[in-house]
């Protein structure tokens, strides 16, 4: 670009931001300024002195905004043969993690760039780069006809754009979607923060809205439906990104959701009732599934605790699978009732409920808590100058020969056969052995079960064929794993085509540190 060029669009970019803080365009011979004012107005300062308890700096509202804190400049070059990323965000979502992943699986890289709706001039800011928006209106782009929503939805594929080919080409370490985060604000009336399928759908609206032919939208897209009964419509549910939720009662319990076919097992079926007609299926699978687990308590610290599998089969939520499925859900059913059943038994024989009756308690493990207790309480009563009465070693340990006598006594009942009941005639260890026994087998049974469609067949013409890869995880706002190409960034074309010279990156950002960044080849595999 010609330095005068250059100099024409920074005269031009000027003048607009000019106009925007004075409320609008100039006349020429035309002043702007106050002539009367009687609240405070804020402008340059022009004096030599001010009064500090006075006056003070400040930025225009338009203009000011919380930054992250950048590396020291040596920290920010990118490695010659590790992957750009994009910082996160200030705002509470993983919106840069998904533009990176995205990134990096072509198909979805192909889509995101949207080649056939393309504009002759970007445009350029020198802190572009670290989240501020380039400003259109000094683009050689106009578009009269068109409504300001309709323009500001061109403005997300264009922004898009950028970030794509940022990505590809860049020589910095990282840049920043705040600015894409902001003009996806400016589109949708809906809060965009946390919500991944919000964004993915505004995107395609503006890709829809572009060229309403265009297939590129459909690749991002699945859709679920939900039947009420037999002869019903189903209820259409387009999603964009698949937002899980992990139940709270799953944190603990032998049948809690360990795995993400657990907790769309839960999304899908968590409210189907026995007997009932009302089923929930996915209709339609996008090319690329974009997946937000998030749980339902606010404790956050242990993580989602949840096992992703590298290679996903989604047969089993397919329509064709609807019979299947139901015989699944019907035997687990079956498995958690007897679990619970199993543990009610138990409970009978080794708790008791407390003299109110809402509470119940492990006698053994109470007895040796009081034990405890009084092991380390010492003697109970002293003289009035301050001197333990010699009433010999039994005072102290005798609560602790009392409560042994009596856990010894429990212990040999156990052993024993309780002559009071009907219900157990076997010795009380005989019966809590079989019903440990029991429960193990049904759990065994419940995890068998649960395995269905989610290995590939050693028939490769049986089900499951429908199969997902696994090409990256945000496992915070600031540590992303991604599976990228291990060939430079100039050829990133051809190196696509060889899935030998793929491997997982682990891309970390610490705001606050001078040498914030890390990026390293994570040991995490496809196998």
């Amino acid at each position: 670009m010609a330095s005068d060029e250059q100099e024409r669009r920074e005269l031009d970019r000027a003048v607009a931001m000019s106009q925007s803080m004075t409320g609008g365009p100039l006349s020429i011979g035309q002043e702007s300024g106050v002539i009367e004012a009687r609240k405070p107005q804020f402008g340059p300062a022009t004096r030599e002195h001010y009064e500090t308890a006075k006056w003070t700096m400040t930025l225009p509202g338009a203009h000011a905004r919380e930054i992250l804190e950048n590396p020291d400049p040596p920290h920010r070059q990118r490695e010659p043969r590790g992957p750009a990323f994009l910082k996160p965000s200030l705002e509470d979502t993983r919106l840069p993690a998904l533009i990176k992943i995205l990134h990096a699986i072509p198909l979805a890289r192909e889509a995101l760039l949207d080649l056939d709706h393309t504009i002759p001039d970007y445009g350029i800011d020198a802190e572009w780069w670290d989240g501020v928006n380039i400003d259109v209106r000094t683009l050689q782009v106009a578009y009269p006809e068109e409504e300001e929503n309709q323009a500001n939805s061109h403005k997300v594929i264009y922004e898009i754009q950028r970030l794509m080919a940022f990505l590809d080409q860049t020589e910095r370490a990282y840049g920043s979607a705040d600015g894409l985060m902001q003009l996806i604000k400016a589109t949708t009336q809906c809060k965009v923060d946390q919500s991944l399928g919000t964004i993915l759908e505004a995107w395609a609206a503006a890709t829809l809205d572009a060229d309403p032919e265009t297939p590129l939208a459909e690749i991002l897209m699945s859709e679920a439906r939900r039947i009420y009964s037999e002869h019903a419509e189903p209820e259409i549910h387009p999603c964009w990104c698949l937002e899980l939720s992990i139940p709270e009662d799953s944190d603990s319990g032998p049948l809690r959701c360990r795995t993400l076919y657990d907790v769309v097992d839960f999304a899908l079926w968590g409210s189907l009732q026995e007997g009932r007609s009302e089923y929930a299926y996915l209709h339609k699978l996008g090319d690329v599934l974009c997946v937000q687990l998030t749980r339902q308590s606010k404790d956050q610290s242990t993580g989602l605790g949840i096992r992703i599998p590298a290679i996903w089969y989604l047969d089993r939520y397919l329509e064709t699978s609807r019979e299947q499925a139901l015989d699944m859900l019907a035997a687990e059913r079956a498995l958690r009732k007897e679990v619970e059943r199993i543990d009610h038994a138990t409970a009978r024989i080794t708790n008791y409920k407390s003299s109110t009756g809402d509470q119940e308690y492990n006698a053994l493990a109470l007895i040796e808590q009081a034990k405890q207790h009084f092991a380390n309480r010492g003697p109970a009563i002293e003289t009035t100058n301050g001197t333990s009465p010699d009433l010999g070693k039994d005072w102290s340990e005798r609560p602790l020969i009392e409560l042994q006598r009596l856990a010894e006594n429990i212990a040999q009942k156990l052993k024993s056969t309780d002559p009071h009941s009907l219900l157990l005639p076997m010795p009380l260890t005989m019966r809590l052995l079989a019903l440990e026994i029991s429960r193990t087998r049904a759990l065994e049974k419940f995890a068998d079960i649960s395995q269905w469609y989610t290995k590939a067949s050693e028939d490769p013409k049986e089900p499951p064929h429908y199969k997902y890869l696994l090409r990256g995880v945000s496992s915070s706002k600031e540590t992303i794993y991604v599976l990228e190409s291990d060939d430079t960034i100039d050829d990133f074309a051809t190196s696509k085509a060889n899935a030998n010279e793929w491997q997982w990156w682990k891309l970390s950002y610490a705001s606050g540190h001078t040498e914030a960044l890390s990026r390293s080849v994570s040991s995490m595999s496809l196998g």
